[in-house]
C-alpha cells in the first residue's frame, strides 16, 4: 500500500510510458492500486506488483514526452569509413514518417580488433522506436556485407612471427 502512495505520489511512471525493467522492454499499460502492468515487445503483459518494482532499478525512456530515442550498436572494422556510413544511414531513414529527428552516427570505441558504431534514432513512440530500430540495424549490416567487399565487418587479423 505504502509502494502504491509512493508511485502515485512520486510519478515515477505513467500509463503510457516506455520502460526497461528486469530485462523486459515495453509500455505501461495500467496503474491500479497494488500494481502495474507491462506490456511487452512479445505483446505479453508484465504484472508487477508496486514494492517489487519500485525496489529495482528501471529506466523510463519517455518521461519527457512520448518520443523514444534508442541506440542501434553496430561492431564493424575498425578502418570503416565513417562518413559514407553516415550517407548511408541518411539513405536508409530518409523520408520515415517513423522517425523524429535524424540519426546521430558516432564511432563510440575502437581497439585493435574492432570498434562500435552507435546510431541514434528517436522514433514516435516506444514501439514505433523498437521496430525502427531494428530495421535500420538490418539495413546497415546489410550495407556493411555488400560495400567495399564486407572489409568494414570486425575481421581478425593475426600477425605472423618470423621463427627462425
Amino acid at each position: 500500500m505504502v509502494a502504491g502512495m509512493q508511485i502515485a505520489l512520486t510519478d515515477p511512471v505513467r500509463i503510457g510510458d516506455t520502460v526497461a525493467y528486469n530485462d523486459h522492454w515495453g509500455t505501461v499499460e495500467d496503474i491500479s492500486f497494488a500494481h502495474l502492468v507491462i506490456r511487452t515487445e512479445a505483446d505479453t503483459r508484465l504484472i508487477v506488483p508496486h514494492g517489487e518494482f519500485l525496489s529495482r532499478a528501471f529506466e523510463n525512456w519517455s518521461k519527457e514526452g512520448e518520443p523514444v530515442r534508442r541506440i542501434v550498436k553496430i561492431p564493424v572494422d575498425y578502418e570503416i569509413d565513417m562518413a559514407l556510413l553516415r550517407c548511408a544511414v541518411a539513405e536508409i531513414v530518409d523520408g520515415d514518417p517513423r522517425l523524429m529527428e535524424p540519426p546521430i552516427v558516432e564511432l563510440v570505441e575502437a581497439d585493435a580488433d574492432m570498434a562500435t558504431v552507435w546510431i541514434w534514432i528517436m522514433g514516435t513512440d516506444g514501439s514505433t522506436a523498437w521496430y525502427l530500430h531494428n530495421e535500420v540495424r538490418e539495413k546497415v549490416m546489410a550495407f556493411l556485407r555488400e560495400n567495399e567487399g564486407g572489409r568494414f565487418l570486425p575481421r581478425r587479423r593475426y600477425r605472423m612471427v618470423d621463427v627462425q
